[in-house]
């Protein structure tokens, strides 16, 4: 889990193979990190870039820091 101190935390609904089956993901962010989870339990270390604030469209995620970064990412999951 993130073990920093985390500002905002959102859920990402993205399709799944064919496009008929949704799957809800997380994302969660601090001034020091950002982070990635399937199921709230086990988190992926995403990236040090940290940012204040969330915001989720489709499948797209929306970030804001401070001294004006922003960020956004398209999330989806890979199959194997």
């Amino acid at each position: 889990p993130p073990t920093k101190y985390q500002s905002a935390v959102t859920s990402v609904r993205i399709a799944g193979d064919l496009g008929t089956e949704f799957q809800d993901v997380l994302v969660s962010t601090g001034p020091e990190a950002t982070y990635f989870s399937q199921d709230g339990l086990r988190w992926d270390h995403v990236s040090e870039t940290g940012f204040h604030a969330l915001a989720t469209h489709n499948a797209y995620c929306l970030a804001v820091g401070s001294d004006g970064r922003f960020g956004r990412a398209l999330i989806s999951l890979q199959t194997n």
